[in-house]
């Protein structure tokens, strides 16, 4: 991930650890091609709270996999029942921040 994304995620990082439901998303990060088959399989079985999760799923995941996979994150919470917020709160982020920070066409879209 490019250090504009990483700060991106730091600043909301807290945000989204206390809001994000990780059980309702892993059957689309899969679909999406975001998750691998046993980072899926770890993360569905895990017995971790859903905050622990929701960490695991960032720190773990998305963060290494770089800012493409972080947009596609982001197009994921648009569709998942009660997410999307998430995904306006990140895109609200982006556009108050430099625009080296923001994505084209926001995290949000």
């Amino acid at each position: 991930m490019d250090p504009s994304w990483n700060k991106l995620v730091r600043r909301k990082f807290l945000f989204v650890v206390q809001n994000l439901q990780p059980s309702l998303l892993l059957d689309h990060l899969l679909q999406e091609g975001l998750l691998a088959i046993e980072e899926y399989t770890n993360l569905r079985r895990s017995t971790h709270t859903e905050q622990e999760r929701t960490r695991m799923l960032i720190t773990e995941i998305l963060i290494k996999k770089g800012p493409q996979s972080f947009k596609a994150f982001c197009k994921v919470l648009n569709e998942v029942s009660g997410q999307a917020y998430i995904a306006t709160a990140i895109s609200e982020c982006a556009i108050r921040s430099s625009s080296a920070c923001k994505p084209a066409g926001g995290c949000g879209q």
